[in-house]
Formats: C-alpha cells, sequence, structure tokens
C-alpha cells in the first residue's frame, strides 16, 4: 500500500513538473522580450547621462560608479533561455538580439529589436568568419528575414496639434527620466555617507570597548 501511494505521488509530480515546464517554455519568448525592453530603457537612461553617446557594450550598464548604481544586474543581460543577449551599436544605432530556443543567430526564433540593417551585418560578418565567401555573405540573408511578414503600409502622419502634443509627453517623460535618475544619485551618496558615519561609529566603540576590556583588567590585578 505505502509503495503504491510513492508511485502514484511521484507520478503525480513528474506530470505537474511536465505541465509546469510546457507552461514556462510558451512563457519564453515573452520574458526574453521584456528583458530586452528592460535593457532597452537602460541603453536610454545611458545616453541620457552620457551626452547621447550608447554604451560600447551591455557590461557598462552592470558596471556602477562611486556616484551611479548599476543600472542592470548581470543575470538581467540574459535571455529565457540563459544566453547572453547581443548587442551591437554602430554609431547611433543599435540593435539587441536573443538566439531563441536554439542558440543560433539567423533562425527564425531570434527575437531582434533594433537596427534590422545592423543585424543583418553582424550574421553577415558571422557568416564570412565561418567560412563562407565573403561575396556570398554579402548576398544572403539570415533566415529570421526571409521568414519575416512583409512590412506594414507606412502611417500617415500625424497632425500639427498630436505631433505637438506627443513631443510634449516625451520631453516630459525625459525630464522625469533624468529626476528619477537624480533622486538615485542622492540616495546612493545618502546612503555612502550614512554607511560613512556607521562604519567609523563602530570602530570607535571596538576601540572603547578594547580600552574599557584592558582598564578591567588591570584594575582587577591591583
Amino acid at each position: 500500500m505505502r509503495n503504491t501511494r510513492k508511485l502514484v505521488l511521484a507520478l503525480l509530480l513528474g506530470w505537474v513538473g511536465l505541465y509546469e515546464g510546457s507552461a514556462k517554455a510558451d512563457t519564453f519568448p515573452t520574458a526574453t522580450r521584456g528583458a530586452i525592453n528592460q535593457i532597452k530603457v537602460a541603453i536610454n537612461i545611458y545616453a541620457v547621462t552620457h551626452k547621447n553617446k550608447l554604451p560600447d557594450s551591455l557590461d557598462e550598464l552592470i558596471q556602477g560608479t562611486e556616484e551611479d548604481l548599476p543600472l542592470l544586474k548581470k543575470e538581467d543581460l540574459l535571455d529565457a533561455w540563459g544566453t547572453p543577449i547581443l548587442y551591437e551599436r554602430e554609431g547611433r544605432r543599435c540593435v539587441l538580439v536573443s538566439l531563441g530556443s536554439d542558440k543560433i543567430m539567423g533562425t527564425k526564433d531570434d527575437i531582434v529589436e533594433g537596427s534590422t540593417n545592423l543585424y543583418v551585418q553582424v550574421w553577415r560578418a558571422l557568416q564570412v568568419q565561418s567560412g563562407m565567401d565573403a561575396g556570398e555573405a554579402g548576398e544572403a540573408l539570415p533566415e529570421w528575414i526571409l521568414t519575416r511578414p512583409p512590412p506594414r503600409p507606412p502611417l500617415p502622419p500625424l497632425p500639427p496639434e498630436e505631433q505637438a502634443r506627443l513631443n510634449e509627453e516625451a520631453a516630459k517623460e525625459r525630464e522625469m527620466l533624468m529626476r528619477r535618475m537624480e533622486e538615485r544619485r542622492r540616495a546612493h551618496r545618502v546612503f555612502l555617507r550614512n554607511a560613512k558615519v556607521v562604519g567609523i561609529t563602530l570602530i570607535l566603540a571596538i576601540c572603547a570597548a578594547a580600552v574599557w576590556a584592558v582598564a578591567r583588567k588591570r584594575a582587577r590585578r591591583k
């Protein structure tokens, strides 16, 4: 009877595990797009605080300074499959790429955000490195491009009043972003200042306790 219960419990746990694994697999692309959007926000914050210069690599987003906290953690640079998200920039253009479940660049499960032309350039460079002729690589296209749906027709231009309203909202968002960054800097400076005060206080307390202990020992000897 006990062995039967164990067998039933093991089967139930195995079924639940398979169901949860399938559910998680379905959400992997969504989670990866969320991670890419988070990196995009961090890149925009970096650009705002570095005179519109994009980071040379994503590692700059996880490196803090004495005045600024890191914008992201190291694990934030991974997609849902545990693969580092690729980043390439050229001037003011950049692209973020997840290699998808097969972890191969250029296939149809890639998740790409940013400059499509830059994505193609990076893929072609990888093909040349893998041995493809440069001329052939220059004309080849990755599967992700070939399997994409046709682009939507361009939207008609907005009325001047609507465009002015959107520009005003974007300016407010940038101002709010700068304000939040300044608040983070202030909070970080306050934290460092308080940490120094606490550290000095602890050192003084330890020294006072040591002096008191020595004095007490001397008093006992007398």
